[in-house]
């Protein structure tokens, strides 16, 4: 195993396995080890919750640990007209299918049970069926990922990928984006994002200068990646490639020689 000390760097949560670095208990996490671990609450972080394994789906952890029952969408009645219609809004941020349940009477949370609200009467064709659909592409949600994006080498086609997400990090689940690429650098250079659906991007570039370049990948004005929108988060080190004959110089006294005397050039 890996040795490590008591430390007062991870406040008592922790080992130091270098004077510098904290190795943290299961229930922490941070640098110095001050904060709660995924799903663990709680002053000691001692409390676990988590909203499908503590409240079986049919509720949310709050701040310190408690499932809080999925409220009913509050509904409310058209009194002018007394149409008997009701109106109800709601915000869903996660994509996905969903069931939407709508109900009337009194609805009491029961954690043994496994009705999400028992004692209330669906109406009819309740649930209903709902599909969530991601939003709008943004750009600092969006990801950058693959080889060509860090590493390439000069004279050979690299290629990285874009997974275009929404506001909420949802993964699109079409195309159509307009995504622009600039290599910028000892020899700056411009690449296209191929689409290939599914909100997903292919883009692949040759570079003939080695050096580094920074690569801005932009959706409108801003960076993909970055809330800055001049300074990219990601660059490539292009690597001399493989020696060739016809690209290859000589310098030095190479037209003259005296015999017997070793020259260099």
């Amino acid at each position: 195993g890996t040795f490590a000390w008591p430390c007062q760097r991870c406040n008592g949560h922790g080992m130091c396995p270098t004077p510098l670095t904290c190795s943290c208990s299961n229930n922490w996490q941070g640098e110095f080890c001050d904060r709660c671990a995924t799903g663990f609450y709680g002053a000691a972080c001692d409390t676990y919750c988590d909203d499908f394994i503590t409240c079986g789906g049919r509720g949310t952890c709050n701040s310190v640990g408690q499932c809080v029952m999925i409220r009913s969408i509050g509904a409310v009645s058209d009194s002018q007209t007394a149409t008997n219609e009701y109106s109800a809004l709601f915000t869903v941020t996660v994509s996905g299918s969903y069931k939407l349940a709508v109900r009337y009477g009194v609805c009491t949370y029961s954690p043994q049970s496994p009705d999400a609200c028992p004692g209330a009467i669906h109406i009819s064709g309740s649930p209903f069926s709902l599909s969530a659909f991601p939003a709008g592409t943004n750009a600092f949600q969006s990801e950058v990922y693959g080889a060509g994006v860090s590493d390439a080498t000069s004279g050979q086609a690299a290629t990285f990928f874009i997974k275009a997400r929404d506001i909420f990090g949802n993964a699109k689940t079409k195309g159509g984006d307009a995504f622009r690429v600039l290599l910028a650098g000892t020899k700056p250079a411009k690449a296209d994002a191929i689409d290939l659906g599914a909100g997903l991007y292919s883009v692949s570039y040759l570079i003939e200068i080695a050096g580094l370049y920074p690569v801005f990948v932009r959706f409108g004005d801003a960076v993909v990646g970055s809330n800055d929108p001049n300074v990219s988060p990601y660059t490539v080190k292009v690597w001399a490639g493989p020696a060739r004959g016809e690209t290859s110089t000589t310098f030095g006294l190479v037209t003259t020689a005296v015999a017997g005397i070793d020259f260099k050039w």
